[in-house]
Parts: C-alpha cells; sequence; structure tokens
C-alpha cells in the first residue's frame, strides 16, 4: 500500500458538540445503522460514546478516528461552532480534503439561524439543513448507504388453502 494512502477502519465519523448528542443518536446514528454499504455491511460508525474505551486517551483515539474515516458528518449548531474540540476536529478533517473534492466532509444544519456563522474554510462545502424533507436520503447518498432491504420471510403454505 502506498505511504500517502491512510487504511479506513470507520466508514463514517460523526463530528457534533456534546449538547446534540441526543440528536446525533436519534437522527444520525441509529437511523445510518439500518443502512448499508456497497459491500453490503452496516456501516462502521465512529460515536465517540460507543467507541472510546475507558482509560482510552480520548483525544489520541478522535485523531485516529478522523484520519481513519472515509466519510465525515458535521452537525452544525451554535454549540458545533463554539466548541475547541469540533473546531479541532473540523479542522483536522479540512486538512485532509481543502477543497472537498473527496466529499469527506457532509455537514448537517440543525440550527437554522446559525447559516451566517459557518466557517469561512468550509463555507464552500455544501450542508443539509435537518428542515429539508429529504435530507436524510440525501446525506445516506453522499455517504454512499442505501437502505438495508427487507428480510425475506419463509412462508408455508396453509394446507386448507388448497383443498
Amino acid at each position: 500500500m502506498p505511504s500517502n494512502i491512510t487504511p479506513v477502519e470507520w466508514d463514517i465519523f460523526l463530528s457534533y458538540a456534546r449538547e446534540e448528542r441526543a440528536w446525533v443518536e436519534q437522527y444520525l446514528y441509529q437511523p445510518l445503522l439500518s443502512y448499508h454499504t456497497a459491500d453490503g455491511r452496516h456501516p462502521r460508525i465512529f460515536f465517540d460514546v460507543d467507541e472510546i474505551a475507558p482509560g482510552e486517551n480520548w483525544l489520541v483515539a478522535l485523531g485516529k478516528a478522523v484520519k481513519h474515516s472515509r466519510k465525515a458528518v458535521l452537525v452544525y449548531s451554535a454549540n458545533y461552532f463554539n466548541k475547541k474540540m469540533t473546531n479541532w476536529e473540523l479542522t483536522k478533517l479540512v486538512e485532509r480534503d481543502p477543497m472537498g473534492e473527496e466529499r469527506i466532509i457532509n455537514p448537517i444544519l440543525i440550527d437554522i439561524k446559525e447559516r451566517n456563522h459557518v466557517p469561512d474554510m468550509v463555507s464552500h462545502i455544501h450542508y443539509l439543513t435537518h428542515q429539508t424533507p429529504d435530507w436524510f436520503s440525501r446525506l445516506c447518498k453522499a455517504l454512499e448507504l442505501t437502505p438495508t432491504p427487507d428480510k425475506l420471510r419463509l412462508q408455508f403454505m396453509d394446507d386448507t388453502r388448497n383443498a
């Protein structure tokens, strides 16, 4: 493997302010787990709540996850723009894809009042708003995920129906 290619450990990195954790879990993390990747498996999602073990250096864990994730979903809000850690994550992601050409960064604006506070370093990267009716399906398309098909069920015909 060439030295400039970083191996992927995670399909999706979730970047959000702690205050939005419940929203992220309900409207992103859990729903994304019901989708699948092109090779038919559920996506590996870095959600710090589940992925950083007790006693682990969380800054090192976040740095590795940012570096080894194929895509990132950034949850823009007033809290997101005002936190040191989310700004650090954002900076690290922009370093990976400064012009947005690889489409690593996939932002969602959950607080429409904050649309004028999107940092200049990512103002050229289109974001979705959660008020758009199809925002989640558009996000999944950008993340290259598809809905998990309903499981097939084996049914036996009722003997009385053939009598």
